[in-house]
């Protein structure tokens, strides 16, 4: 029998506010999980020795996070992390690239205010990318803030927010970032899944007035691992709803 790998990706909202009940719960819930490898952005008040200690508690003795403070990612593995590299030049936020198993890791969280820079920084870990092998099982990871083209049907009420931060200089709805992963080979996770939309933001934490809710959390896979994906979804429980303003993606590649 095929042995599966599941990972996790979620944006805990600055740090889960360094709630010692919402952290608690948060440790409940992943380990319940029981991810493989995990992705986390917004780790803000973390020091790289607690989130060191907060992933041991999830069951991943293995860790890694951006060294800056503010909102910044990190991963956790049960798997050695190995050639570890944190980029922060030219980017807003960062990234980090690991391997894990016979996997290239991405950790990114790309610039929150304009298009065109996400853009921009999606260039900048592509080109990282490419310098990868050909058959390299890559997977990029995180909150992109960005909107799936995929997904405009579920965008076209005229209710839908109407908020700069998705919308391009024309007042049309931006989709270069994942467009243009798309046409460099990668896949939609939840896409390889799933025809429906399904939001990964707001929760009940944090709702926003008018916010019919959008999907900005993504696993975006190399084409090595696109028949590998055998499951992805965003998982909206009663835990979720409240833990973060972000519903967490957890999806499993058959290994």
């Amino acid at each position: 029998m095929q042995s599966e790998v599941k990972i996790l990706s979620y944006n805990i909202l600055e740090g889960l506010q360094h709630s010692h009940i919402q952290i608690d719960v948060f440790v409940d819930w992943v380990s319940a999980v029981d991810p493989d490898i995990a992705f986390y952005q917004e780790l803000n008040g973390f020091t790289e020795e607690e989130f060191a200690a907060l992933a041991r508690r999830c069951g991943h003795p293995y860790s890694v996070k951006i060294k800056e403070d503010g909102y910044r990612m990190g991963i956790s593995a049960k798997a050695q992390l190995t050639e570890v590299t944190r980029v922060t030049e030219g980017l807003r936020l960062g990234y980090i690239y690991a391997r894990a198993l016979d996997y290239h890791l991405f950790a990114i969280h790309f610039d929150p205010f304009k298009e065109e820079d996400r853009l921009r920084e999606l260039e900048i870990v592509l080109a990282h990318a490419r310098k990868l092998p050909a058959d390299a099982k890559i997977m990029i990871v995180g909150d992109f803030n960005s909107l799936a083209r995929s997904d405009a049907e579920a965008y076209s009420d005229p209710q839908f927010a109407v908020d700069t931060l998705w919308f391009t200089k024309d007042a049309q709805l931006a989709f270069s970032v994942t467009d243009t992963l798309l046409e460099s080979g990668f896949s939609d996770a939840y896409k390889l899944c799933h025809s429906e939309f399904k939001r990964s933001l707001p929760t009940a934490k944090r709702v926003y007035q008018g916010d019919r809710g959008r999907r900005i959390d993504y696993a975006f896979l190399s084409p090595s691992l696109k028949d590998k994906c055998a499951s992805a979804e965003i998982i909206h429980d009663p835990i979720t709803r409240f833990l973060s303003d972000h519903y967490p993606l957890v999806f499993t590649l058959r290994h």
